[in-house]
């Protein structure tokens, strides 16, 4: 065993790999999402590629289509309602202890509702912008919807209509 003598003391190259390992660990688990294990590190890709893809399909018209304000309200309202549902049903279950929510079904149903409520929303920009900040704040931050001012918005938007 070959030992090494720094201002500090004494090392082997058996304990700098246990201690490398250690610190690999410790930072993997501090990049990956406590919900889902996602590494959030990749975030600031995924997003940059998440822009480049939908302004290229915006840009070229190759998915518009329509908005229409009352399917925006639905899927912001599906959205909420299982949402609601995530929130309230910690720690409940059947009798037999088994939970009584799906928690990854419902989270991928919200990113659905809120991924079509955004594509439903394009005539409406501010409203757009808002639905796009809100689901990757969900998705990547794990932050929950603020309901309030995306009902505002909507509001807002079928009064402007």
């Amino acid at each position: 065993m070959e030992k090494q003598k720094t201002t500090t003391g004494s090392y082997s190259s058996e304990n700098v790999k246990a201690k490398i390992e250690q610190q690999r660990a410790e930072r993997e688990a501090a990049e990956k999402c406590p919900t889902c294990g996602a590494r959030r590190n990749r975030e600031s890709m995924m997003r940059r590629f998440e822009d480049e893809i939908g302004h290229f399909l915006r840009e070229n018209r190759f998915v518009k289509m329509d908005s229409c304000i009352l399917c925006v309200q639905k899927h912001v309202s599906r959205a909420m309602v299982y949402y609601e549902e995530l929130m309230t049903a910690q720690g409940s279950g059947t009798a037999d202890g088994t939970a009584s929510v799906s928690v990854m079904k419902n989270h991928l149903k919200i990113l659905g509702h809120l991924g079509c409520a955004i594509e439903e929303s394009e005539d409406y920009p501010e409203l757009n912008a808002m639905l796009i900040e809100t689901e990757r704040n969900y998705r990547y931050e794990g932050l929950g919807p603020d309901w309030g001012k995306i009902m505002e918005k909507l509001r807002d938007s079928e009064i402007a209509r």
